[in-house]
């Protein structure tokens, strides 16, 4: 499934051009790409709740957490994940707060939450 996941559907634009392991979400490119909420996929019956969600988007982490809300507060999965910036990291460690996760362990600009 080629998608990002965010808090809206609709089409965003992928720029892969550094390397399949930090593509991102840019404005400056011409691939177009699905975006997908996380709660949709799961009430769709497109995906399974998974007991663990690692997520590494460059930086879309903001975007992506809010669209698994459901999931994160009925499922409860163990998240692992990886931010991009520390304004980044503290607003993902807030959100998760707010729905009840406490962060583990951490290092870095990475951490692991339950």
């Amino acid at each position: 499934m080629e998608v990002d996941v965010s808090d809206h559907k609709g089409v965003g634009k992928f720029d892969s051009d550094h390397g399949t392991g930090t593509g991102r979400v840019s404005t400056n490119t011409s691939l177009a790409i699905r975006l997908v909420i996380l709660n949709d996929l799961v009430s769709q019956g497109d995906i399974k709740p998974s007991s663990l969600i690692k997520m590494d988007v460059e930086g879309d982490e903001v975007q992506a957490l809010p669209g698994a809300r459901k999931i994160l507060e009925t499922h409860k999965p163990v998240i692992m994940l990886s931010t991009r910036g520390d304004d980044v990291h503290s607003e993902c460690k807030a959100f998760l707060s707010e729905v009840g996760y406490e962060i583990v362990d951490e290092q870095a600009r990475s951490f692991i939450a339950r």
